[in-house]
């Protein structure tokens, strides 16, 4: 028996996110970046982030498994109502008399009780139907739930990975600064102005930027790898050319702002 006050409908792709949440998603969490943005790139950014939580609704394998299970739930076929018809057959030999002879001859008989109504299997159909509507409405409102917070996680993650980005563009600005300085302590240097400790400290100050740099950009490349496949399972690589066209979009509206 399909329930018919389910909320949604499994085969179609089942519940999703209302439009309007997922736009408030979207803008709580672009705002920072759109303020300063052309609107054309902020749009793109809006858009790669949806299809991102779009291809994780459709592909995380929690939601598939509970999908799976509601599923089962609208399938359910409770057993039709039927009247409890009772047959009972019996037989017998009588006795009849045929052109005045008095014979043998078989006597069967066929009882049938029907009962209009039976109160006790309406109140236990009754009772299974409210079960399985609870347990159906119980499994939608987990599914609900688990998008839902998916779908927090994943925009976290997103986050997190932007975060990474912007401070990778940080390093390379304070990479470029430092080359310039050096050059012009060099200068100061063969000129007898100043130290060349100091042309030394700006040196290991180089360094250190550019090995965070190497770290960073290790560390980004594999967690843009554990998201896209905690996230999507089989779409990961789906979900990894978009979380490393998120975290390029973010760049360029960074570099804009």
């Amino acid at each position: 028996m399909r329930h018919p006050n389910s909320v949604c409908n499994v085969q179609n792709g089942f519940i999703r996110l209302s439009i309007t949440a997922l736009l408030v998603l979207l803008v709580v969490f672009t705002s920072g970046y759109a303020l300063a943005a052309d609107q054309a790139e902020t749009n793109g950014f809006e858009a790669l982030l949806q299809a991102a939580v779009s291809l994780m609704l459709e592909h995380h394998p929690t939601l598939i498994s509970q999908r799976s299970i509601v599923t089962e739930g609208e399938e359910v076929v409770l057993p039709g109502a039927r009247f409890p018809l009772s047959v009972s057959f019996s037989s017998d030999v009588g006795t009849r008399l045929v052109e005045n002879e008095v014979r043998l001859v078989p006597a069967v008989g066929v009882s049938v009780s029907l009962p209009f109504l039976d109160p006790k299997r309406m109140l236990d159909r009754a009772t299974a139907e409210r079960t399985l509507a609870r347990e159906l409405e119980r499994d939608i409102q987990q599914l609900q739930a688990m998008e839902e917070k998916l779908t927090r996680e994943l925009i976290a993650s997103v986050e997190q990975l932007i975060q990474r980005q912007h401070h990778y563009q940080g390093l390379e600005s304070l990479a470029v600064l430092l080359q310039e300085r050096r050059v012009q302590q060099t200068d100061l240097v063969k000129a007898g102005m100043a130290s060349s400790e100091t042309v030394w400290a700006l040196d290991e100050r180089m360094t250190d930027v550019k090995i965070e740099m190497a770290n960073l950009k290790t560390q980004s490349v594999l967690l843009i790898a554990t998201t896209a496949y905690t996230f999507s399972g089989e779409a990961w690589q789906q979900m990894k050319s978009l979380l490393e066209d998120l975290t390029t979009s973010s760049e360029v509206i960074n570099t804009n702002g």
